[in-house]
């Protein structure tokens, strides 16, 4: 495993230099519209589809991409969006690290997929945890959104046939970082590979998912989450999992709970995570 993925120094100024051109392309924007007395919303709204799934007299709103139709299969990723983006409007989980994910995979053709992002309701939560214990304890209990989403899941690849089960990948931030743990941890055999970012998992839960390759993010000086809900889980993985899964670490050392940006900063993410499959 590893625990600390550095880039080269060429790499590294690469990826900053076209982050931080991104960064001038939107505040020319900005500016722009600003100049034009336009609403700024128009910068942030969604380019996603959106839907909604009805199951049990309950209602699971989600926005998605498809991918191209050639009739082959596709991965798919499932990312679960944080505390801040809960509501019923089917519109703020695009935001907070899922933009970067989506240019990837809509800009190369290498990472064609599905993106399915379902939106968690205005009181609701992915996982049942405590943030305030000195070490995460998990919960054997599941939320009914979850058992929702679960079963919308089950119905997207039912009604998808390119959707190829074993690629299917979930990522998660903060409060969908606890959601995608509490999940793998739960149905160990659901994803291919996960990436949590700024969540947490019960290590005594560990060997549920010992044969799970996971890349975790967390800020080392995180006061929102403590990092040693995603440092103790990911030690306890050291111990179990064989280094064929390549599983790996970030603790990013001088940043707070905002971890998710520094995944745009990662330019072989996609590409670890779509070499995984469960079979």
């Amino acid at each position: 495993m590893v625990f600390d993925q550095s880039l080269s120094i060429s790499e590294r100024l690469r990826s900053r230099l076209i982050l931080r051109m991104k960064r001038e392309v939107c505040f020319r924007l900005f500016i722009l519209l600003s100049a034009l007395n336009l609403p700024l919303y128009l910068i942030a709204r969604s380019p996603l589809k959106k839907g909604a799934f009805i199951y049990q007299n309950d209602t699971l709103r989600y926005q998605y991409h498809l991918p191209k139709d050639d009739g082959t299969k596709k991965p798919v990723i499932l990312w679960l969006h944080g505390k801040g983006e809960r509501e019923r409007d089917n519109e703020k989980p695009f935001a907070n690290g899922l933009p970067a994910i989506y240019d990837s995979i809509r800009m190369n053709e290498a990472y064609d997929c599905f993106l399915l992002v379902p939106q968690c309701n205005a009181d609701g939560f992915w996982s049942f945890y405590d943030k305030t214990l000195p070490r995460f304890i998990q919960s054997k209990e599941a939320p009914p959104i979850q058992k929702l989403l679960l079963a919308w899941i089950d119905d997207w690849f039912n009604k998808h046939f390119t959707a190829d089960k074993n690629r299917f990948y979930g990522m998660g931030i903060s409060m969908g970082g606890f959601g995608i743990w509490d999940i793998a941890i739960k149905h160990p055999n659901l994803f291919a590979a996960i990436v949590p970012v700024c969540g947490g998992a019960d290590p005594t839960l560990a060997r549920n998912i010992e044969t799970l390759p996971v890349w975790a993010f967390h800020g080392a000086k995180d006061k929102v989450v403590n990092p040693l809900f995603t440092i103790q889980i990911m030690e306890e993985l050291n111990t179990l999992q064989s280094p064929d899964l390549a599983s790996r670490f970030s603790l990013l050392p001088e940043v707070g709970h905002n971890a998710w940006i520094y995944l745009q900063e990662e330019p072989y993410l996609l590409r670890w995570l779509f070499s995984k499959q469960k079979f």
